[in-house]
């Protein structure tokens, strides 16, 4: 086994949590934690999305599960039951190196939305590389998003929560970045 994660043509991306801070007010203060798996699942990195507004991101760790609206997580009756979307790529990348080469960090786009399927709600996210765009398409969770915030997109920054490291699915129930 590699000691460190090997660049792949194609990452498994996957939805952990979406939640909206109710301390700050409107649909901007939009926040998503995900994870970037190797198709053999064998290394992860953990990525976060903060919008401009909200990028002393620490808050979410004082604020406690009062201070959040959750709009999606895992599915099941437990929502711990997780759905992986594959991004295809035109250049091999290695999992931690989702927001390109800034400092662990890029300025992205989020647009979230419910479905016409019940409690599915879809996340877009493009994040602004140095060397181009990479769009994350249609990444799944369990959740419902009110109607006033549905289908709204939000400015912010992807950036990576610490190294990458081995997989253990365990981790995806509670990641070490969240709403709580």
């Amino acid at each position: 086994m590699a000691d460190n994660p090997t660049a792949s043509d194609t990452l498994g991306i996957i939805g952990v949590e979406l939640w909206r801070n109710v301390k700050q007010g409107g649909a901007s203060s939009i926040s998503m934690v995900f994870a970037v798996v190797q198709t053999d699942y064998k290394w992860v990195a953990w990525y976060v999305f903060v919008d401009d507004n909200n990028t002393d991101v620490l808050m979410f760790g004082e604020a406690g599960t009062g201070a959040a609206e959750i709009y999606g997580r895992g599915f099941g009756r437990t929502h711990h039951e997780f759905h992986r979307t594959f991004v295809h790529l035109t250049k091999a990348m290695r999992v931690d190196g989702l927001a390109g080469d800034n400092p662990p960090k890029s300025p992205a786009l989020i647009y979230t939305r419910n479905t016409s399927k019940k409690d599915y709600v879809l996340v877009d996210i493009d994040i602004q590389r140095t060397d181009g765009f990479l769009q994350l398409r249609s990444l799944p969770l369990e959740g419902n998003i009110r109607q006033e915030f549905n289908g709204k997109s939000t400015r912010g920054e992807v950036f990576r929560w610490g190294d990458a490291k081995m997989f253990d699915k365990k981790e995806l129930k509670n990641p070490p970045f969240g709403s709580s």
